[in-house]
């Protein structure tokens, strides 16, 4: 179980630098809770050493699994496959349809955490809101340069498969290349800077995120975002 500075660290960073709205915030945080607790798993402490684009982009999977949780999303085939990191915390994930099966006791737990401790955590930040800068990786330069990739589960590519394709379809292009240090399992992303930011814009054609594959595997791109 993790500390209370912890989680006020975490909930600071995620509305002081990321700018999601505390209830949002609140209720990212209450389901991550409730997922360690029924699956024995470890999120808080692992999200708090990622860089801030990894962690939006974990805290927009949570929620479209909150929303489908609440029966806003319709089609589980459509997202059973399209939450990679949140996956990859998952070692026992339960199938969408289990999610949705038992929506409505997950939903009611998620907000009796909420009441029961995140709400006194979000009233510890109101008196400091100072944040905590031991949270989140924030790159002040080669923002325009930088995209992540972030792998399925089981599917994670070494720096040579990288480099082989992006440098085979867009010649020497890679400034620098950084691939997730884990002690056991796979990776979760990699950061590739680019010699320009035109590779960037190529990749992900105007968009914040876009799925592609790379030898076969499923990878989902990040645009690096200034204001984190």
């Amino acid at each position: 179980m993790e500390s209370i500075e912890s989680k006020k660290a975490l909930l600071s960073f995620l509305v002081t630098i990321l700018s999601i709205d505390y209830v949002t915030a609140m209720e990212v945080m209450s389901l991550w809770i409730f997922l360690e607790r029924q699956l024995s798993t470890t999120i808080i402490a692992r999200v708090s050493f990622m860089p801030a684009t990894i962690i939006s982009a974990l805290v927009e999977e949570s929620t479209s699994l909150l929303n489908f949780l609440k029966g806003k999303i319709g089609s589980s085939s459509k997202h059973e496959n399209e939450i990679p990191l949140l996956d990859n915390f998952l070692d026992k994930r339960p199938s969408f349809e289990d999610f949705r099966h038992n929506g409505c006791l997950i939903c009611k737990e998620i907000d009796r955490i909420r009441e029961a401790e995140v709400y006194g955590v979000a009233i510890l930040n109101a008196k400091d809101t100072r944040g905590n800068q031991n949270v989140g990786r924030v790159l002040d330069q080669n923002y325009d340069k930088t995209i992540f990739l972030v792998f399925a589960r089981e599917t994670s590519l070494e720096e040579v498969e990288i480099r082989a394709c992006m440098e085979g379809n867009y010649g020497n292009c890679i400034e620098s290349l950084f691939i997730q240090n884990v002690r056991y399992g796979q990776p979760l992303y990699a950061e590739i800077v680019f010699t320009g930011n035109l590779f960037v814009s190529h990749i992900l054609n105007g968009k914040k995120t876009t799925k592609f594959t790379m030898n076969g595997k499923p990878i989902w791109a990040h645009k690096f975002e200034k204001n984190y």
